[in-house]
């Protein structure tokens, strides 16, 4: 069975696929089925299980968009030189590391594109 992927309301051709975990990390296939690039702006990790401890590492495909000591009195700012553009027609992981061993659900995550695209769930 195919899991049923999350639509952007906006851009209807930006999906996310639901949540898959693996020792530390948390991800999430993204899936652009539009003839546009489109460039990962921000990201808000609203809740995750108090167990996974905190995150170590945010990754799109392979490349690594933030990593160091997780502060939550500030949001994560995203490394200006990490490959944050998901290609027109493509998919690619987005991925978190935690500390400790990754929970299976408690997770509420947003994901903000450019040209006003957003996408997100909780899981």
């Amino acid at each position: 069975m195919i899991p049923t992927p999350i639509q952007s309301g906006v851009c209807p051709d930006l999906l996310l696929f639901p949540l898959q975990v693996k020792e530390n990390e948390a991800t999430w296939l993204l899936d652009n089925q539009g003839s546009q690039a489109r460039e990962l702006l921000d990201m808000s990790l609203t809740d995750w299980p108090t167990a996974n401890g905190v995150p170590e590492r945010v990754m799109l495909g392979e490349g690594v968009l933030w990593e160091g000591e997780y502060d939550s009195r500030s949001s994560l700012t995203f490394d200006s030189q990490a490959g944050r553009v998901l290609p027109a027609g493509a998919s690619s992981l987005f991925s978190i590391s935690f500390r400790f061993h990754a929970g299976s659900q408690g997770y509420a995550l947003d994901l903000i594109f450019d040209q006003g695209c957003q996408i997100g769930g909780a899981w």
